[in-house]
Formats: C-alpha cells, sequence, structure tokens
C-alpha cells in the first residue's frame, strides 16, 4: 500500500491551545493566592514558637533570679566594640534582655520574626570597625517597660537602666523590672511585644516604647479613637502593623527610625506571663478608652492585657 504513514495525525488547533492555556491560567490563579497563604501560615507558626521559647526562657530565667524579671536593658551600649572593650570584636554592646536569656534559649535565631524584613542601621549606628555589620542578628521580640512614674502608659514587666561599666551603680535612668508575684493575672498579662525598629540588633539592645499603647494601635486608628493622656510628648508614635513601616525621622545615629508591629492575616503573636503565647487582634488587647481616656479606663477596670498590677 502507498501513502504517507502520518496519515490521519495532526496537531493541537490554535483553539485547543487556547483552552490549555487558560486552563493553566485559571489553576494558577487560584493556587498561587494558596500557596502563599501556606506560607505565611508556616511563618506565623514558627514566629510563635519563638515567642514561646522566649516567653519560657524568662520563666526560667526568673526562678535563677529571686524571681525577678529580665532587665530590657542593663548596660550603656559599646558600639563598635571600642568604650569598655578595647576595640576587641565582637563584644557584647549592652547587656539586655536577650542576652541575658542567653544561657536558656542557647539560640540567639529565635530572636528574628520570620517576618522582620526591616533593614536595620548599619556603620551609623553599630560603628565603622565591627565586623558584624549586621549588628550580630536582629532582635523582633522584646519585653513590655515597666515604669511606675507614668503609670497610665507605662505599665509592663522589665525596667530599664544604663549603668556606667563597670561600676554597676544605677544611673539617674534606672528603673526596676517587677518581681513575678507583682504580675497579678500572668496567664493574661502580655509580657512579650514583637516590634520590628532600625536600631533593634543583637549586639545593642531591643528598641522599647515608652508608652505601651503605641503597640496596640496603628496612628490613624488612635486619631479616631481620640488621643488622650500623652506624657512623653508623643501623639503621633503609634505603630503600624506589617507590611507598613512608619518613618519617624532622624535618630541618634541614623536618618530614618523605622519601625512597624508584626501581624499575620490581621492577628499578631503575644507572649504572656505565665510563659503561653497567643494570636490576637492588636486592637482586642486594650479597650479604646486606654486612648481616649485612660485614667477612667483605669477607674472602670477597662481591659488592658499588657498592664501588669491591677
Amino acid at each position: 500500500m502507498s501513502g504517507s504513514p502520518n496519515k490521519g495525525c495532526r496537531g493541537f488547533t490554535l483553539i485547543e491551545l487556547l483552552v490549555v492555556i487558560a486552563i493553566i491560567a485559571i489553576l494558577a490563579a487560584i493556587l498561587f493566592p494558596v500557596f502563599a497563604r501556606a506560607k505565611e501560615a508556616a511563618k506565623k507558626t514558627a514566629d510563635l514558637s519563638n515567642v514561646k521559647q522566649l516567653s519560657l526562657a524568662v520563666i526560667m530565667y526568673m526562678g535563677d533570679v529571686d524571681d525577678v524579671n529580665p532587665m530590657l536593658r542593663n548596660s550603656p551600649s559599646d558600639w563598635a566594640c571600642t568604650r569598655y572593650h578595647g576595640g576587641i570584636l565582637p563584644c557584647q554592646h549592652t547587656n539586655s534582655f536577650h542576652y541575658v536569656l542567653n544561657p536558656y534559649t542557647k539560640n540567639k535565631d529565635i530572636s528574628k520574626s520570620p517576618q522582620d524584613s526591616l533593614t536595620r542601621s548599619q556603620i551609623n549606628c553599630i560603628g565603622p570597625n565591627n565586623p558584624e555589620v549586621d549588628g550580630g542578628g536582629i532582635v523582633s521580640y522584646g519585653p513590655s517597660y515597666n515604669n511606675p512614674a507614668f503609670p497610665l502608659v507605662s505599665y509592663g514587666v522589665s525596667g530599664y537602666d544604663s549603668a556606667l561599666y563597670p561600676s554597676g551603680n544605677p544611673s539617674a535612668s534606672f528603673v526596676p523590672s517587677l518581681n513575678g508575684s507583682a504580675v497579678s493575672e500572668p496567664a493574661d498579662t502580655i509580657t512579650l511585644i514583637p516590634l520590628f525598629c532600625t536600631w533593634s540588633y543583637y549586639n545593642g539592645f531591643w528598641q522599647y516604647r515608652f508608652d505601651q499603647r503605641w503597640y496596640m494601635y496603628s496612628q490613624s486608628e488612635a486619631v479616631a479613637i481620640g488621643i488622650g493622656y500623652d506624657p512623653a510628648g508623643c501623639p503621633s508614635c503609634f505603630i503600624s502593623a506589617y507590611p507598613v513601616f512608619d518613618d519617624y525621622g532622624a535618630i541618634w545615629c541614623e536618618n530614618h527610625d523605622g519601625m512597624s508591629m508584626e501581624q499575620y492575616a490581621n492577628v499578631t503573636n503575644f507572649g504572656f506571663g505565665d510563659g503561653h503565647s497567643k494570636a490576637m487582634h492588636r486592637e482586642s488587647t486594650l479597650d479604646p478608652m486606654w486612648i481616649s481616656n485612660p485614667a477612667n479606663a483605669v477607674l472602670l477596670g477597662k481591659r488592658n492585657l499588657v498592664r501588669a498590677q491591677r
């Protein structure tokens, strides 16, 4: 028989190819958001684990130091390791919260949130002679701040000092940390907060905020509620949630002071005084009256999960 061996075989028509491409595009449009959500969920789970481990490390630390919470900071900075360490690199600049927890965590990587993508200030803040240009690692989490001089806004657990090294004598800025027994409801008290800040790094210290309310509401939300008591003179310091990064202008070592609060699908992972961690909506941690009229919020017993002494 004669004839072409390929008789009866044909390729795809243009219409068929377009249909296949359209199906692939539809599947991609459906699956890519699913993959993105799965990736975000994995980050949230890893972050919750970090918060949990740090919260438990705090409890172990307190068990070794007469039940006193870690200090947020307890010595002066030594940028570039030259002030107190004779230029020997690298060195620990500040005796800070995450540093004193090292023996209990044994892993400084858990100090960084998987979501923390904020570029840290480098040469200007750390020093041109420091080979650890990343500041020894990013620090994303820190404790709530306690200052009894401002009980309406600074009602956390950890104190602050910049004592003169090596004498160890307290400075004028010294505020002690609370004893564990002073935290009246540890299971309902937020003690560990995820804040991304331009100059929070391992060889420095986590940049706390004076007013605990700033963590829980953005500036636009605070304005809508009506900003009330402001002892620090900074009514615009409320912090937006990730992926929005606020720029609060120049600081001592950098032209931009960027900040953002962690947020996964509208919730943030917080650590509590009894060692557990939990994802919550930021604004659900304290009643709006703490923004508009904190004095009345105290009198009426309005919800505030950061306030250690109730």
